[in-house]
């Protein structure tokens, strides 16, 4: 009888601890998915952001940004994010260490 009556303690103690860490899981995927859908949230469109807006990103200062609303407004909008590097100041290395945080 022992035996049975500390099996059926330590099957008790198991199966919460297992429902927990589903738990744990199941929060930890809405935390990612919430992360990815702020960082989409939050990216810099160059259709359509303002000098401001623009300047937010890493190194664009107020000059370059306006370039990029000046250049858009005169040329259309930017087909994709390559087309950046059109506007004179912006290159290569820029747009690659911007990518993420911008969108079209």
């Amino acid at each position: 009888m022992k035996i049975l009556t500390s099996s059926f303690l330590a099957l008790s103690l198991l199966i919460p601890s297992t429902s927990f860490a589903f738990a744990d899981k199941a929060q930890n995927k809405n935390v990612a998915s919430d992360a990815v859908a702020q960082a989409n949230h939050s990216r810099v469109d160059i259709n359509k952001a303002n000098a401001a807006q623009l300047s937010e990103l890493k190194g664009l200062g107020s000059k370059k940004a306006q370039a990029i609303v000046d250049y858009r407004q005169a040329n259309g909008p930017f087909k994709s994010l390559t087309d950046l590097a059109n506007v004179k100041g912006i290159g290569e290395k820029f747009i690659e260490k911007n990518a993420q945080y911008m969108k079209l």
